[in-house]
């Protein structure tokens, strides 16, 4: 095989094909990608056994067909050193790759590491029915992606699940659900992917499905003008995401940004939060919305409008405020200062989280203040159906905020339980045990080859030994 292809066009397909290969993986294959050139074409394969990613060589000139796989780190660096307008060539004659370019008009050849064609992977096949797919749908799961819980043992929070018309991501904290116009019927469960989050499969595509005839599972298949990508699906139930999502409607307090007011608090934000990564709202028809941290000096009077005659206070996470803002989601809803908050769009898309909760109480201001204010502890509750239906019907009378300020705290006396707690923890106990018995079994290992060396070590003596004793004998004349 022997191939010329651009150095800018190379360099843009190993560094789309790096978000798929495993540059740290034991298999030697899986580092590498697959080129190849056959009937007028070529194109460069990568994968890391979840994810299959095939990339056409535009304007590539062939001069001979084939096929290499080659260590795609190798292969960066290489493209990385030449010169940007100079094309490279590739040659392999099945063992040996080298990849050469022009230097001052020289051909410098340079040999790159290269893997076994027959331990390749086998690809998955295109699905036969393949439905068009505007750019909405790709982004809608790319957006959210970063709500899903990558260090959670439930597999199933670990992934985005596209079900009627809507993206959903959840890590027990907070739920986003964006619209999501997916040509499917089924209900899938997409796994992140580095090379979904890093935008280069974008715009309008082809999409395609392939099912198990029993159970979940099976594998997505996108195709766009640059490329075509495969990724498995989870195999998890997804749990019943509606019941922690309290009707907007029933929510009588609104607190409502638009794009210029939101662009200027998501620039204020990271000045106003607090040691806790918590910002406070205070709304009144009076003073307006204030946003703040317990810091004397942080606070900030936001364009936001507020719905409610009377004041009202609430703490939330800095970082579930900003994303929210970050997404268009410009509508605050919530019923008090325990309830879930909804931020939402004109679109139907949301995000449900709850308010940040005092495990002592302390005194906030978001007025100067000559006196430096107590820093209270603070809790992020997980949205669980036990939780919303508590703090629906909490009363103010449960709760107290500073006259001036944004604090909210709560009574000792009410505490928010995690259903999941007691499973995480013997989650915990399991994965300590089995790391002790890993340790033993290792130890156990280590003493082994030591007494095999040892058995060895003496064999060898004992061999030397005989050897000159034979040898005496042979002189001596016995």
């Amino acid at each position: 095989m022997r191939i010329s292809v651009g150095r800018e066009n190379l360099k843009w397909v190993a560094e789309v094909a790096s978000k798929v290969v495993n540059l740290k993986s034991p298999k030697e294959e899986l580092r590498c990608v697959r080129i190849e050139a056959k009937a007028g074409k070529a194109f460069v394969q990568a994968t890391n056994l979840e994810e299959w990613l095939t990339i056409p060589l535009d304007g590539a000139e062939i001069e001979a067909e084939g096929a290499c796989v080659v260590n795609l780190a190798e292969l960066r660096a290489f493209v990385k050193d030449a010169q940007p307008k100079n094309f490279i060539a590739i040659e392999s004659d099945r063992v040996a790759v080298k990849a050469m370019t022009e230097i001052s008009g020289i051909s410098i050849p340079r040999g790159i590491k290269s893997g076994s064609l027959e331990d390749w992977p086998e690809f998955p096949k295109r699905p036969a029915q393949m439905d068009r797919a505007t750019g909405e749908f790709l982004e809608a799961i790319r957006k959210a992606i970063p709500s899903t819980a990558s260090k959670d043992f439930r597999r199933a929070l670990a992934c985005v699940y596209v079900s009627e018309g809507l993206a959903v991501a959840t890590d027990g904290h907070h739920l986003t659900a964006l619209p999501c116009a997916s040509p499917f019927g089924e209900s899938v469960l997409v796994k992140p992917s580095k090379l979904l989050e890093s935008g280069h499969i974008n715009g309008d595509c082809q999409v395609g499905l392939d099912l198990p005839e029993k159970g979940r599972g099976g594998k997505l298949t996108v195709v766009t003008d640059s490329l075509m990508w495969t990724t498995s699906l989870s195999d998890a139930d997804y749990p019943n995401w509606r019941q922690v999502v309290p009707s907007h409607k029933a929510m009588e307090l609104t607190v409502l940004f638009d794009a210029k007011s939101a662009k200027e608090f998501l620039r204020a934000i990271p000045a106003l939060k607090s040691n806790e990564s918590a910002i406070g709202l205070r709304c009144s028809i009076k003073d307006g919305v204030f946003a703040g941290s317990n810091a004397e000096t942080a606070a900030f009077l936001t364009e936001a409008k507020f719905s409610r005659i009377n004041s009202f206070s609430i703490e939330l996470s800095a970082a579930n405020l900003s994303r929210a803002l970050e997404l268009g989601l410009y509508e605050l809803k919530m019923t008090d200062a325990f309830s879930p908050v909804l931020f939402r769009d004109e679109r139907g898309g949301f995000m449900a989280s709850m308010p940040l909760r005092m495990k002592t109480a302390g005194k906030a201001s978001i007025a100067t203040s000559s006196t430096t204010p107590t820093t209270p502890q603070k809790e992020e509750v997980p949205m669980t159906k036990q939780n919303v239906q508590t703090q629906q019907t909490s009363t103010q009378s449960n709760a107290s905020t500073a006259s001036q300020g944004f604090t909210v705290t709560k009574p000792q006396a009410e505490q928010s339980l995690d259903p999941f707690e007691e499973l995480m923890k013997s989650a915990e106990d399991v994965k300590a045990a089995a790391r002790t018995s890993y340790e033993a079994a290792s130890q156990f290992a280590r003493k082994l080859k030591d007494v095999q060396a040892s058995l060895k070590r003496k064999d060898k003596e004992f061999k030397s030994t005989r050897e000159i004793i034979e040898k005496l004998k042979m002189a001596s004349g016995f």
